[in-house]
């Protein structure tokens, strides 16, 4: 299993997928993907053609409040990254990663 950054990179080079675009316009850093990796938050596993994934269990919070004449409904903006970059998600309902051994509305409360 990919623990780490280097050991991230070796199995996509595996897989013929450069890791020249991780890190740069919003997208995860090798490091980011081997925190998930090691936190249980994503899967990296071939499929049946060779293909590698990367499997996410994910919880969707929705949060609508009525209000006269209107409604609101809580989107994500944006999200910080651990090294500070930040990714823009414009009208995307607000959503985390569900770790192993996690109860959904756990990993809900987290998001």
């Amino acid at each position: 299993m990919a623990t780490n950054k280097d050991d991230v990179e070796t199995l996509l080079a595996k897989h013929e997928i450069s890791s020249d675009a991780y890190g740069k316009e919003g997208a995860l850093s090798l490091e980011d993907l081997a925190r998930e990796v090691s936190l249980g938050e994503c899967l990296l596993k071939a499929d049946e053609e060779g293909r590698l994934l990367r499997i996410v269990n994910l919880v969707e919070v929705s949060l609508v409040v009525n209000i006269t004449g209107g409604r609101l409904v809580l989107v994500e903006d944006e999200h910080i990254l651990a090294d500070g970059t930040r990714r823009r998600f414009p009208q995307r309902k607000l959503h985390g990663k569900v770790r192993p051994n996690e109860a959904p509305a756990d990993a809900a409360w987290r998001a």
